[in-house]
């Protein structure tokens, strides 16, 4: 359950970022989704490999947001 929540929200950064001009935010969403989408579909937890790089991309995440919202003067 908890899995899909995640997903779906990270599912919908990746087009909602990008609709309102935050580029980068979509793009390092997309790349957490691409780690997410085999385990949700195969129903399993993340590996511990799966989880590191979750964990990197997220960092990225953030960050890119924030140079989005910055260039937005959000």
């Amino acid at each position: 359950m908890l899995r899909a929540t995640i997903n779906r929200s990270d599912h919908e950064m990746c087009g909602t970022g990008p609709t309102v001009g935050f580029i980068a935010t979509g793009q390092a969403a997309r790349s957490i989704e691409k780690i997410l989408i085999q385990p949700l579909r195969t129903k399993r937890g993340l590996t511990a490999t799966e989880v590191a790089a979750v964990q990197e991309r997220i960092v990225t995440l953030r960050a890119d947001a924030h140079k989005d919202m910055q260039a937005a003067n959000v």
